[in-house]
């Protein structure tokens, strides 16, 4: 039976699964296809906002998880020991609050930047206006990056319920207001309008709400057991920041080229087909990420056969859902082209998404064990995001020029026959090192 926290967790990711199939049903009605590639355009590039984050938002989850099992008393700790935990918990809040003040300035500054390289060289759009719509949506994921370590905290501590709950809450309010808004025509406004809702809930509910936030504020910091960010943190983010800006390249790259290299009416279509595929996998996703608190644990607690059943379950049932769905979607494509159905003009061809569908089955399995290695607080998959990483810009950026299905024939291989092979190796000599095998 799945925990609540999981039961939460997969509640919220349904409910973005229903949320952005509606989307993408009103995207078509409420945006012209110009508006259509513009709004995907936009999302690829807000997506830099976890090159800033350089993964500290898993790494805090781990290392509260890890800290957190002390204080309820999973691991045997002595009055001494608490306060020692307390003291590092509290420090490392402050330390993440000025990481991520600095960290959401710097992603503003440099979505302003991209956007007007991007934007302004290209002329197929002319009679959208975008401007305002862009700096408000970079000023609004801006704060949502400052403010997410703070919901990392509270899952760090047991709580995923609580933050599957307000961004369920968020999300519900933020979507349905979209929808209103594609319905009567806004335009580009609607691309704002989620980021904006989720940022108020988001800051009245840590502000005001979170107990487990008033907690770690009342804790106090004892110098001598302060949490040394360089030592305990900075080892792993440093390569975790690097797979995490290679995963941006490897998956963030197609529309923006797309845009620039055919124009915002197939960048509209490459990026409605990415969302479908993309959804999908952040459900599959969704079972591995919600059990991240208690694979930390159970290793904590050295419970070694528990963790490898309980991430064999997760992954194999990751894996068979993320399968089904992406066959379903690839027949109802299918079907909205013989139909001669005008949503069929606004997807990539259903060759395209087949071999989108081939990478997004390889990258669940991908993620799924890059998990299970993280969560025993090691990175050793950066060779292997940093070569696939390149051999995607590569695939991009020479191969553009001969054709959109050429670029995913690529990037389907890079992902199968590459990343995958690759992970399975590092995941069955990491498993025999911690002695499974």
């Amino acid at each position: 039976m799945l925990s609540s926290n999981i039961l939460n967790t997969v509640l919220y990711r349904l409910w973005s699964l229903f949320a952005g199939a509606i989307t993408l049903v009103l995207i078509p009605i409420g945006l012209s296809k110009v508006e259509q590639g513009i709004y995907f355009t936009f999302s690829s590039l807000i997506a830099i906002q976890s090159v800033f984050e350089l993964g500290l938002n898993q790494i805090i989850v781990q290392t509260v998880s890890h800290l957190t099992a002390h204080l309820k008393g999973e691991i045997t700790c002595n009055t001494i020991q608490r306060y020692e935990v307390e003291s590092k918990l509290h420090s490392l809040a402050n330390a993440a609050s000025v990481w991520y003040l600095a960290s959401s300035i710097l992603y503003s500054c440099a979505l302003f930047v991209a956007g007007a390289f991007i934007f302004l060289q290209s002329s197929n759009y002319e009679s959208v206006s975008w401007e305002v719509q862009w700096i408000l949506l970079i000023l609004t994921t801006a704060i949502n990056l400052y403010f997410s370590p703070k919901l990392s905290f509270v899952e760090g501590c047991g709580n995923i319920n609580q933050v599957a709950r307000i961004r369920t809450i968020q999300s519900i309010i933020g979507f349905t207001i979209m929808w209103i808004a594609l319905w009567n025509d806004f335009g580009l406004w609607c691309v704002v309008v989620v980021p904006l809702v989720a940022a108020i809930c988001t800051a009245y509910w840590v502000l005001r709400k979170s107990d487990e936030i008033r907690k770690l504020n009342e804790y106090k910091i004892v110098e001598s057991c302060k949490f040394h960010w360089i030592k305990e943190i900075y080892p792993l983010q440093w390569r975790m920041g690097m797979s995490w800006i290679a995963g941006y390249l490897a998956f963030q790259l197609f529309v923006p080229v797309v845009f620039s290299n055919f124009g915002a009416i197939e960048a509209g279509k490459i990026g409605l087909t990415l969302a479908i595929f993309s959804s999908l996998s952040t459900l599959g996703a969704s079972w591995l990420s919600a059990c991240v608190p208690q694979f930390v644990r159970l290793i904590a607690m050295k419970k070694r056969v528990e963790l490898d059943q309980l991430f064999l379950k997760m992954l194999g049932f990751s894996t068979l859902v993320v399968g089904i769905l992406c066959v379903v979607s690839i027949f109802a494509l299918y079907v909205l082209q013989e139909a001669g159905s005008n949503y069929a003009n606004r997807f990539a061809n259903p060759e395209v998404a087949i071999l989108i569908a081939i990478a997004t089955l390889s990258n669940n399995i991908v993620f799924g064990m890059s998990i299970y290695i993280r969560s025993h607080r090691s990175e050793p998959l950066l060779p292997q995001s940093l070569i696939v990483s390149f051999l995607v810009v590569l695939d991009v950026y020479f191969l553009s020029g001969y054709g959109i299905k050429i670029i995913f024939i690529y990037y389907a291989m890079i992902s199968t026959c590459v990343s995958l092979p690759w992970t399975i190796y590092l995941f069955k000599s990491y498993k025999t090192d911690e002695g499974f095998l």
